[in-house]
């Protein structure tokens, strides 16, 4: 659930790095995350600017 929530911040913000201000993460959890779903659903996500 976590994975999704931060691939929503990251959506509405269109932006990790604010997503990242966001849910008090560092930045580098966030792209982390957004990996970690990316294989989970075997496909590669977009990349949001950093």
């Amino acid at each position: 659930m976590r994975l999704l929530v931060t691939f929503e911040k990251v959506a509405t913000a269109l932006s990790s790095t604010r997503a990242a201000a966001e849910l008090a993460y560092a930045q580098s959890s966030v792209t982390s995350q957004i990996r970690a779903l990316g294989s989970s659903l075997g496909t590669e996500l977009p990349r949001a600017r950093l």
